[in-house]
C-alpha cells in the first residue's frame, strides 16, 4: 500500500515539476518580447503571476490534517499493541526466570559439586539437564497455547 502511494507521490511531485517549468518558460517567454508599455500593459504582471505559480507548484504538496491524524492514529495502535506483546513477554520470561530459580534452589546438590567431579558432578549434571528440560517443555507448551494451538487449560 506505501508503494502505491509513494508512486502517488512521485506521480504528483513530477507533474508539479513540469508545471512549474512550463510556467516558468512562459514567464520567460513573456519577458524577451521588446516591451510596448502602450499595447502590452499588464506584460509585467502576466511574468509575477507566472513566477508566483511556478514557485507555488514547486512546493512540497502537503497532507491534509485528516491523513496525519489517520495516520498518527494508526501508528499510536501499533505502538500499543507492540508494547502489551513486549509487557506480556517480559511477564512471561520472569515468570519462568522464577520457576528456574526454584527448581535450582530446590536441587540436592550445590554447583560447587560440579567442581569436584565424578559420581557427585555427574548426578548434578543429570538434575540440571532434568530441570532445563521440564522448562523448555513448560515454555513451548505455554507458547502452542498463547498461538491457540492448543486449547488452554487456563
Amino acid at each position: 500500500m506505501t508503494e502505491s502511494i509513494d508512486h502517488a507521490r512521485e506521480a504528483r511531485l513530477a507533474a508539479a515539476a513540469i508545471s512549474a517549468a512550463a510556467l516558468r518558460a512562459g514567464a520567460t517567454a513573456i519577458e524577451v518580447l521588446p516591451q510596448d508599455h502602450e499595447l502590452d500593459p499588464g506584460r509585467n504582471e502576466a511574468v509575477a503571476l507566472l513566477l508566483r505559480r511556478a514557485t507555488a507548484e514547486e512546493q512540497p504538496l502537503t497532507v491534509s490534517w485528516e491523513a496525519r491524524a489517520q495516520y498518527s492514529i494508526q501508528l499510536y495502535a501499533r505502538t500499543a499493541i507492540e508494547r502489551d506483546a513486549a509487557l506480556a513477554d517480559a511477564a512471561r520470561l520472569r515468570a519462568q526466570l522464577e520457576r528456574a530459580a526454584r527448581i535450582v534452589e530446590s536441587l540436592p546438590l550445590a554447583p560447587a559439586a560440579m567442581a569436584m567431579g565424578g559420581p557427585v558432578a555427574e548426578a548434578y549434571r543429570l538434575a540440571l539437564t532434568d530441570a532445563a528440560a521440564a522448562l523448555d517443555n513448560e515454555a513451548a507448551q505455554e507458547q502452542l497455547t498463547d498461538h491457540g494451538d492448543v486449547p488452554s487449560g487456563r
